[in-house]
């Protein structure tokens, strides 16, 4: 079924060990015969990611299997986050910089720019990204003044980092075009920073840098 509860036709359900393939009626149910004991299947369709899993057939009678939601597969490129079985884009959003003195040290500071209200949610916990070749990111935490960076220019004349908050996020799998990663991220408002080594000046404002927002809830 789909993320709405609904039946999807026409999704093409396999199962190892020479098993013939069948494909989902207009009312998403199927009827596949196979011998007895765990068998892997794998559920294909064009406007889906792909899932497989592996299920315990019975011997001696039908082996009635839950519904399995599969995830629509974005129509176009860039980045998305995965929130249960929906895929949501990230809005939009960028930091300024801003640099000023205090007791002759300069300090920068690289914070959100517009309201933060825009985020998309998602539940705390591991959060699943979407990567439709997008171009390369990073994530970072903002802090209760909405800045992903601050730096602070020592007596050597080097920039030493006051704050960063930089989640690890770790490889999951690849289907198709698209990369999936995982993060554990806490409560919180986070910058998905377009990278280049650094934050990506917006071509048009070299004081700002673009990105796109997320919102984790508790």
């Amino acid at each position: 079924m789909d993320n709405a509860g609904q039946g999807i036709p026409g999704v093409t359900i396999t199962a190892e060990g020479g098993v013939a393939p069948v494909v989902t009626d207009t009312t998403g149910r199927y009827v596949l015969e196979a011998s007895s004991g765990q068998r892997t299947l794998t559920f294909t369709h064009p406007d889906f990611f792909s899932h497989s899993e592996t299920v315990q057939v019975a011997s001696d009678a039908a082996t009635e299997l839950p519904q399995r939601a599969l995830i629509r597969t974005p129509d176009g490129t860039g980045l998305y986050v995965l929130s249960g079985t929906e895929v949501l884009p990230l809005p939009a959003a960028r930091l300024k910089r801003q640099t000023r003195s205090v007791q002759g040290s300069k300090l920068r500071s690289y914070c959100i720019s517009g309201p933060k209200g825009t985020a998309t949610p998602v539940p705390a916990g591991e959060t699943q990204f979407v990567d439709m070749t997008a171009s390369p990111w990073r994530l970072f935490k903002l802090d209760s003044d909405g800045c992903a960076y601050r730096d602070a220019r020592d007596p050597a004349g080097r920039w030493v980092v006051q704050y960063r908050d930089k989640p690890a996020v770790v490889p999951s799998h690849t289907q198709s075009n698209a990369a999936f990663t995982a993060a554990t991220l806490a409560e919180g408002t986070y910058f998905v920073a377009d990278w280049g080594g650094f934050f990506v000046s917006d071509p048009e404002d070299p004081d700002h840098y673009t990105g796109r927002l997320l919102r984790i809830d508790g």
